[in-house]
């Protein structure tokens, strides 16, 4: 018995080519619209270092005109990886208040995050 690939090889590359392509396009939206990393940074408004002094999180006002509401996002830095940074907040609101609960976790607002690991992103709680 004959193989499907082998007997329809034209067919075989259409679906690969579609499956790529669908793969591309579901990466192309995901990070055009939920990647944390893109988010814009305005108007520092805090800056916190956690109790050992590794991690260093800036929280930015980001004004997005007068159409849409203040957003905040906060930006973890490692001081052992100084030239790296991840976006670990982004939430609607004009005020951060942030607490390290510990080395490793943060309070920002409420929402507590176990640093570099969890993000938070209002769009999905």
């Amino acid at each position: 018995m004959v193989s499907f690939p082998k007997k329809h090889p034209v067919w075989t590359a259409v679906i690969c080519y579609l499956l790529v392509c669908a793969g591309l396009a579901a990466f192309a939206v995901y990070w055009l619209f939920f990647d944390l990393q893109r988010v814009p940074t305005e108007e520092r408004i805090l800056e916190s270092k956690s109790p050992d002094d590794r991690y260093t999180l800036t929280v930015y006002r980001n004004n997005g005109g007068a159409t849409v509401p203040f957003m905040l996002s906060g930006e973890l830095t490692d001081s052992e990886k100084p030239n790296r940074s991840k976006i670990i907040y982004w939430a609607k609101g004009e005020s951060a208040e942030t607490e390290w609960l510990a080395p490793d976790t943060v309070r920002i607002n409420a929402v507590e995050l176990r640093v570099p690991k969890e993000t938070y992103d209002y769009r999905n709680p």
